[in-house]
C-alpha cells in the first residue's frame, strides 16, 4: 500500500523545498556561518522584498547560544530576515523582521516568548506562541502568487517517493489555509490525499472545525482531525517537564496553555467527532495530554474518534501503557532521533533519556504507531525513515541515543507508515492495506524489502504510484 505520512506540514513544506526560501542553512556550523549563507542567498535574489528559511539549530552549532538580530543585521540590513529554527518552534529575526512583525514584548501572555538582550533590547529570537502569533505566517505560508506552484512541485515528489496520502497537522502554525489544495483538486493536479487538521478551538458548538469538515470532505482533501500543541521543544527549554532540565535545573517550562484549555478543546472536538492531535515532547505535556484524552472518554463517546499524541520525545514510563488503554495513537517520526543528536542526554539526562522516542514500548504494550517525518523539519523519503527506525542509528549509521532496544522490525514499521498513517486519520477502512474494496493507492518498489541489506533500505527506489487507482509516478 501507500505511504502515509502521518505528520508533516504540507504549505510551508512546499515553501521550503522551492526556489524562495533558503534551506540550506541547515547545514551550517554556526551562528556566523548561518549569516554568511543568507548574505550570499540575499545578494542572489535582490528582488525578495523578505528573506525567509529554515534550518538553523543550535545542536549542529556545537550547542552554542541562540543567535542574535545583530549577525543578520550586519549581512541584511535593509530588508525583513526570518529564519526558523529546524524545529520550527523558534524564530531569528533581524531588525527589519521585528519592526514588520510589530512584536509585543509586553504582552501579558507571549511576552515570556519574546527574547532579549542583556539592555532589555529585543534579542531578535521569538518562541512557541509569540513566534506563532506575530512571524510564522511571514516565513512559512506562501504567497498567493506562487502557492499553486510550490503546492504542485512538492505533490510530485511526494509521488515519487510512494506517499499516497500525507497528514496535514500544521494548526495553529500556518493557521488554515488551503486554498491551493483545493484548486489544484478541482483541477485534477492533486495526486496525494491530504487529511487536514485545523487548530483546535474552545467553542463548545465547534462551529469553524464544522465549517472546515464541511468544506474540504472530498477523498482527496478531508478534514480529518484538529491539532493543538501543549509544549515547545527541549532545545529552547520550552518542552514541559515533570522534572527540571538536567543542564538547567531552575526551570522545568511549562504548558503553551492552561490544561483547562486543553480539557475544553478536547471534550468539545471529541463530542463532534473529531479526533484530537496534541504535539507533546516533554513528559509532563504527554501525561497532561493523557489525562485530557482520559477525561473526554469518560463523557464521550469516543470508540471512533482518533484522539493521538505528537513527538513524544520524552514519556515517564508509567504513561507508556495508557496509549492502548485509552485508545490515544502513538504518532511518531524515527528520524528525528538521529536529528536529536543526542541533545536529550544533556538536556534531561540519561536516566529520562532511555525513554525518548520508545516505539518498541507502545507496540509491546498494545498502542497503535502511527509514522511520519514532520516535514520539513527532516526531508519525507520513507526509506530513510524506516531505515533509523529498524536501527536506531545516528545519521553516521552507527548506534546512537541509550536505548537501541526501541528498535522495530521492518514489518512493523511498514505498518506503521502505512495501517498507521490511515487509522489517526480515521480512515483505516477505505486506506492503509491492500485489500478489496480499499482505496486503490498501491505503490511498487525496484526491491524486496525483506530481501535487502539493512544498510540498503535507504537506496530503494519506487517504480511505480497509484493514487486512486490511477498512476501518478512512473520511474523512467
Amino acid at each position: 500500500p501507500g505511504f502515509c505520512d502521518a505528520h508533516g506540514h504540507i504549505n510551508m513544506g512546499a515553501l521550503y523545498r522551492s526556489k524562495y526560501f533558503i534551506n540550506e542553512i541547515l547545514n551550517s556550523h554556526s551562528e556566523k556561518e548561518c549569516a554568511e549563507m543568507v548574505k550570499a542567498f540575499a545578494e542572489a535574489h535582490p528582488d525578495y522584498k523578505r528573506i525567509i528559511g529554515e534550518g538553523w539549530f543550535p545542536v549542529n552549532w556545537g550547542d552554542a547560544p541562540l543567535p542574535t538580530k545583530y549577525s543578520l543585521d550586519a549581512v541584511v540590513p535593509d530588508r525583513p530576515v526570518y529564519l526558523a529554527a529546524a524545529d520550527v518552534h523558534t524564530c531569528w529575526m533581524n531588525s527589519k523582521a521585528l519592526e514588520e512583525s510589530e512584536v509585543d514584548p509586553n504582552d501579558p501572555d507571549l511576552g515570556k516568548f519574546v527574547g532579549r538582550l542583556p539592555n532589555g533590547e529585543l534579542s531578535g529570537i521569538l518562541s512557541e506562541g509569540a513566534w506563532f502569533k506575530w512571524a510564522c505566517n511571514k516565513v512559512l505560508m506562501p504567497d498567493a502568487t506562487i502557492d499553486e506552484e510550490v503546492d504542485g512541485d512538492l505533490v510530485k515528489e511526494l509521488s515519487a517517493v510512494g506517499i499516497t496520502s500525507f497528514c496535514d497537522c500544521s494548526g495553529i502554525i500556518t493557521g488554515t489555509n488551503y486554498d491551493a489544495l483545493e484548486r489544484m483538486e478541482k483541477k485534477g493536479t492533486l495526486k496525494v490525499r491530504v487529511n487536514l487538521n485545523p487548530s483546535i478551538s474552545e467553542d463548545p458548538e465547534q462551529k469553524n472545525l464544522l465549517s472546515e469538515r464541511e468544506r474540504y470532505h472530498s477523498e482527496m482533501l478531508m478534514v480529518t482531525g484538529a491539532k493543538g500543541i501543549v509544549d515547545g521543544v527541549t532545545t529552547t527549554y520550552t518542552g514541559y517537564l515533570l522534572e527540571p532540565y538536567s543542564d538547567r535545573p531552575e526551570t522545568r517550562s511549562f504548558p503553551v496553555n492552561p490544561q483547562e484549555y486543553y480539557e475544553k478543546c478536547i471534550l468539545a472536538a471529541n463530542r463532534h467527532g473529531f479526533g484530537v492531535r496534541l504535539h507533546c515532547i516533554g513528559d509532563a505535556s504527554v501525561r497532561l495530554a493523557l489525562d485530557c484524552f482520559e477525561k473526554s472518554n469518560a463523557v464521550n463517546d469516543n470508540r471512533n474518534v482518533r484522539n493521538a499524541i505528537e513527538h513524544i520525545e520524552s514519556i515517564h514510563p508509567d504513561d507508556i501503557p495508557r496509549f492502548a488503554k485509552l485508545g490515544v495513537v502513538a504518532s511518531m517520526q524515527p528520524r528525528h532521533l538521529p536529528l536529536d543528536a543526542n541533545e536529550k542526554i544533556g538536556r534531561i539526562g540519561k536516566e529520562r533519556s532511555k525513554y525518548e522516542w520508545p516505539n518498541r514500548s507502545f507496540l509491546d504494550t498494545g498502542a497503535i504507531l502511527a509514522f511520519g517525518t514532520d516535514y520539513p523539519v527532516v526531508e519525507f523519503d520513507p526509506f530513510e525513515s524506516i531505515y533509523y527506525a529498524v536501527t536506531r542509528n545516528g545519521y553516521d549509521h552507527k548506534p546512537t541515543g541509550v536505548n537501541p532496544w526501541e528498535k522495530v522490525t521492518l514489518a512493523e514499521t511498514l505498518r506503521a507508515y502505512t495501517f498507521g498513517g490511515a487509522y489517526v486519520s480515521n480512515r483505516e477502512r477505505e486506506l492503509g492495506t491492500l485489500e478489496a474494496g480499499k482505496l486503490a493507492d498501491v505503490i511498487v518498489l525496484d526491491r524486496n524489502l525483506f530481501k535487502t541489506e539493512t544498510e540498503e533500505i535507504p537506496n530503494c527506489k519506487v517504480l511505480l504510484t497509484l493514487c486512486d487507482g490511477k498512476v501518478v509516478f512512473e520511474r523512467k
